[in-house]
């Protein structure tokens, strides 16, 4: 499953229990404060269970009690729908737009800007990573520092790969990219290396 996926579900989860902690912690705070009518779980001739709460009985500290529990399973609800809306920091960074300016390789910008998508970038680094023969899967996060352009990128690997040798070309090839694309330099490159039929990862700075 892959990391899409992976959120997607999150994000799913995250919004069910939202709901069923909602629901029931404004339900119990409604019926602490007599905001709604008594509900209990009673046996009918029937045979059939009715549901019936009834906290106007208890004292009014238990009533307090329960309203407190109440408001708790709300907030905690209100928490779970927040994750379940809120985006990632990577994602945010992905949706964002730079403005490039200063020097280059190939001259200056001059008094103006050049706005770039990092949306953009981020495809352009991934499929330049991909272009290696022993890269099965290339997922980049980039930032532009005063200094030039901050890399880090998860690289699935095959299993007969040489990590030194397949390391050494991609950095290589993720500069080499960005710096013709940008003319901002990369300052730095990290590298998280799976390999991808063995669940084992090795980092390289």
């Amino acid at each position: 499953m892959n990391d899409l996926a992976l959120r997607l579900l999150w994000r799913l989860t995250a919004a069910l229990v939202a709901l069923v902690l909602l629901a029931f912690g404004v339900t119990l705070l409604a019926h602490a404060l007599d905001a709604a009518g008594p509900v209990a779980l009673l046996s009918q001739p029937s045979g059939e269970l009715a549901l019936r709460l009834d906290l106007t009985a208890l004292p009014m500290r238990m009533r307090w009690l329960w309203a407190g529990i109440g408001l708790g399973v709300t907030l905690v609800g209100l928490g779970f729908a927040w994750l379940a809306s809120a985006r990632s920091t990577a994602s945010k960074e992905r949706s964002a737009r730079v403005t490039l300016s200063g020097s280059s390789r190939s001259g200056l910008y001059g008094s103006g800007s050049v706005t770039v998508g990092m949306e953009s970038l981020h495809a352009l680094v991934a499929h330049a990573a991909e272009r290696d023969p022993a890269v099965r899967e290339a997922d980049p996060v980039i930032r532009l520092r005063k200094q030039g352009w901050m890399l880090a990128c998860r690289l699935s690997v095959v299993p007969d790969a040489s990590i030194p040798e397949v390391t050494a070309r991609v950095k290589s090839a993720l500069a080499e990219t960005l710096e013709g694309h940008t003319g901002l330099p990369v300052v730095r490159t990290d590298l998280d290396v799976q390999v991808f039929s063995l669940d084992a990862r090795t980092r390289v700075h």
